[in-house]
């Protein structure tokens, strides 16, 4: 699958968890989840989610079309993916995983800053080291899902085929509680309309989830 996105406006970590928007798509799995996928209530809900997203879609192919603008970008893409292997020029280091089992990630500051508003959060409050560089530790996300975030912040590319559907699921959560919608949402899609019956058999996964989720919600942030 293959992404494309905006830049997020800027707010705090605060604000955007007290909008209550954060945890709306593991809501929506839960209410699927109790609605059932024959339910006409949600057939009607994800039919105008659908409707919604091919006519974003299509005005845009439209306008590039009226305006004569061509948009390679596969070519785009791939020029900032191989700015991952570039180990002279970055300003930080992310240090994702625990004890043993930590693997190190460059980056700028930048992009993450740009691409991604939990970065542009941490990094204000990071002190540079002698060398200018800034360090972010992560050890509530796995290395196999950071790689996954990181590529889809620099290339807007995102691949699922090697990973299961729990992998996936774990992965959404993540991405809501790292304030990147984007992706989340990208992925909660493809959970209700590709994997409609692993959710109904973890029911109970899901559903815990989302309690957990509304109580972080309510004795944190109120």
């Amino acid at each position: 699958m293959t992404f494309s996105s905006g830049t997020t406006p800027a707010a705090s970590y605060d604000e955007l968890h007290r909008g209550s928007n954060i945890y709306q798509g593991i809501r929506f799995l839960r209410h699927y989840l109790i609605e059932s996928i024959n339910s006409t209530k949600f057939a009607d809900r994800l039919a105008k989610h659908r409707t919604f997203s091919e006519s974003v879609n299509l005005t845009r192919v439209r306008n590039n079309r009226q305006t004569n603008d061509f948009r390679i970008f596969k070519k785009l893409s791939n020029n900032y993916l191989e700015l991952l292997d570039d180990e002279d020029d970055f300003n930080v280091i992310i240090n994702v995983g625990e004890s043993s089992n930590v693997k190190i990630f460059r980056a700028h500051s930048t992009i993450l800053k740009y691409r991604l508003l939990y970065f542009r959060n941490e990094l204000t409050n990071i002190n540079r080291d002698k060398n200018n560089i800034k360090t972010v530790n992560l050890n509530n996300v796995t290395i196999q899902q950071f790689e996954i975030i990181i590529k889809y912040i620099y290339g807007g590319i995102v691949s699922l085929k090697d990973h299961d559907t729990s992998f996936v699921f774990d992965l959404m959560v993540m991405t809501y509680e790292f304030l990147f919608e984007e992706l989340a949402k990208h992925l909660e899609t493809y959970l209700i309309e590709t994997k409609a019956s692993w959710l109904r058999l973890h029911f109970s996964k899901v559903f815990q989830k989302s309690l957990q989720n509304n109580k972080f919600q309510e004795t944190k942030l109120v």
